[in-house]
């Protein structure tokens, strides 16, 4: 028989045992909610600062954009209004949709350019057209001697100062940016070689069609004559500032034109044909991507604008300065002697 202070003490026993669990179990359940409130706090806190960075980035991005949104709504306007009706609604371009036209310039994409910053190759002063390779290494870059060169990075050079400033900052660009340079250039004589290439255009000359011109859609394009050299180019312009260039190709009575924008992306191709009788030009633009050319719009000559000579086009870019030096001589392309001053690569 079991006596009573025994039963006692294993009840006492057992109750101790159930308050300790009890107590065991109201501590780990009070810790667990502890560390799901902390664990919940630290997850809003970074979930507000992950917005807040979000809204700030945001914001910077939208304000960067805001520079150039500008210039990208006048480019898109430009591209419609060539699509627009306007001249004779319902005309089309009369060439012929097969015709293949030669190019005579070439793009020249170099990587890395030789150690001091140099192409490698001599020019003359007042035509850049290359006379000789200073280094051997410059041929491989695709250089020809005889031919000159028209473009650096989309932006048109034409003497030997404006040369050294352009170069100068595509060469910035390059070590900044790691952004390749972009060289164009052309055979001098490409536009008397070859029946594809001449001038056919009925007895049309070349200061028939130089100068200032404005579309009926109200933008403007400029045709000169490139210095030193039987070619023609084309400028579209938007306000006073290089929206495209391009090399003028003849095609039999016509005109075509492959325009590039400053940054050497393609813009489009042009089709002109100059009407003596009436004194205007009809124009259209194939924009780049597209099969199709848009609609015929009439251009007239703007009074006051550039002589039937056609000075050199006007460069995004301005070159102070700038002199004429004789023909005779050639220089080494290097940037050992470049003026200290400041050329961007950005747009006006």
């Amino acid at each position: 028989m079991v006596q009573p202070s025994l039963l006692q003490a294993l009840r006492a026993k057992l109750s101790a045992a159930a308050s300790s669990a009890s107590v065991y179990r109201d501590g780990y359940g009070l810790l667990t909610v502890v560390a799901i409130t902390i664990f919940a706090f630290i997850s809003s806190c970074c979930a507000i600062v992950s917005t807040r960075a979000f809204l700030v980035t945001e914001n910077c991005d939208a304000r960067r954009s805001d520079s150039v949104l500008g210039m990208h709504e006048r480019r898109h306007r430009l591209l419609q209004s060539l699509h627009s009706l306007g001249g004779r609604p319902s005309a089309t371009p009369k060439f012929r949709p097969n015709a293949r036209v030669n190019k005579p310039w070439r793009q020249l994409v170099i990587d890395t350019p030789l150690e001091g910053d140099r192409l490698g190759v001599n020019l003359t002063e007042d035509t850049l057209v290359i006379t000789s390779f200073a280094d051997p290494r410059a041929e491989t870059f695709g250089f020809k001697v005889g031919d000159r060169i028209v473009h650096i990075n989309g932006v048109p050079v034409f003497q030997q100062l404006d040369f050294l400033q352009v170069l100068s900052g595509a060469m910035r660009d390059f070590h900044r940016l790691k952004q390749p340079i972009v060289v164009t250039t052309v055979d001098p004589t490409s536009s008397t070689s070859g029946s594809n290439s001449k001038l056919d255009m009925t007895g049309l000359e070349m200061q028939d069609v130089c100068g200032r011109w404005q579309l009926s859609s109200g933008e403007n394009f400029i045709i000169s004559r490139m210095p030193g050299v039987e070619q023609l180019q084309l400028t579209l312009l938007i306000g006073d500032s290089t929206a495209s260039t391009g090399l003028i190709v003849p095609d039999g009575p016509d005109l075509r034109c492959n325009l590039y924008r400053l940054d050497n992306s393609e813009f489009g191709e042009a089709w002109l044909s100059f009407n003596m009788q009436s004194q205007k030009i009809e124009a259209s633009l194939k924009p780049a991507g597209s099969q199709h050319f848009g609609k015929v719009l009439l251009a007239a000559r703007v009074a006051g604008g550039p002589s039937s000579q056609a000075t050199p086009l006007p460069c995004p870019r301005d070159f102070p300065g700038s002199r004429s030096v004789p023909s005779s001589s050639s220089w080494p392309v290097s940037l050992t002697s470049l003026p200290p001053k400041k050329l961007s690569g950005e747009e006006i």
